[in-house]
C-alpha cells in the first residue's frame, strides 16, 4: 500500500524531467514579460476574492431558505445552479493555478531556486490537480453541499499554493523582466 504513493511521485518527477529535457533540447526559453508578471499578480488577487465568494455561495442560510416546505422545484434548481458554479470555480482555479505554475517555472529558469522548494511546490501542484479533479467528481455526483467540508480543506490548500506563488513574485524584480513584445 505504501508503494503506490512512491510510484505516483516517481512517475510525476519522471514526467517533469522529460518535459524539462524537451524544453532544453528545443531551446524553449520563453522569458517572463512584464505583462505576464502583471497578469500573475492580478490572478493571485482575483483567486483570493473568488475563494471568499465560493464560501458564500455554499452558505447554510441560502440552503435553509430554499429547503422550506413546498419549494422542492426551487431547491432542485438551486442545487443544480450551485453545482454548476462550484464546478466552474474549480475549473477556473485549476487554470489559474496552472498559469501561475507556468510563470513560476519560467521565472525559476532564471533564478535558480532550491531543489527542495521546487520539489515541494511540484508535489503540491500535483496533489492540487488530482484532489480538485476528485472534488469536482464528488460535487457532481453528490451535490455541492454534501462535499462542502472537503471544499474547506481545498480552500486552505489553495491559499498555501497562492502563498508560495506570492513569495515567488515578491522576490522577482519586475524591472528586470523584458517588456511586452508588440509583435504577437
Amino acid at each position: 500500500m505504501t508503494k503506490i504513493p512512491i510510484l505516483v511521485t516517481g512517475i510525476f518527477v519522471l514526467v517533469l524531467c522529460i518535459r524539462l529535457a524537451f524544453r532544453i533540447l528545443r531551446g524553449d526559453s520563453r522569458l517572463v514579460t512584464a505583462d505576464d508578471f502583471v497578469k500573475a499578480q492580478e490572478s493571485l488577487g482575483s483567486m483570493s476574492i473568488k475563494a471568499a465568494t465560493i464560501k458564500r455561495i455554499l452558505s447554510d442560510e441560502d440552503l435553509a431558505f430554499v429547503s422550506r416546505p413546498g419549494s422542492d422545484e426551487l431547491r432542485r434548481a438551486f442545487l443544480k445552479e450551485r453545482k454548476i458554479l462550484v464546478v466552474h470555480w474549480i475549473r477556473t482555479t485549476q487554470r489559474q493555478i496552472g498559469y501561475l505554475m507556468d510563470i513560476h517555472l519560467r521565472l525559476a529558469a532564471t533564478a535558480r531556486p532550491t531543489p527542495g522548494s521546487e520539489l515541494r511546490l511540484a508535489l503540491q501542484y500535483a496533489l492540487f490537480m488530482s484532489s480538485t479533479n476528485c472534488l469536482m467528481a464528488m460535487f457532481w455526483f453528490f451535490g455541492p453541499f454534501t462535499a462542502r467540508r472537503t471544499l474547506t480543506y481545498l480552500l486552505r490548500f489553495v491559499e498555501e499554493l497562492l502563498g508560495a506563488f506570492r513569495a515567488r513574485l515578491e522576490v522577482t524584480n519586475p524591472g528586470q523582466l523584458r517588456p511586452q513584445s508588440l509583435l504577437h
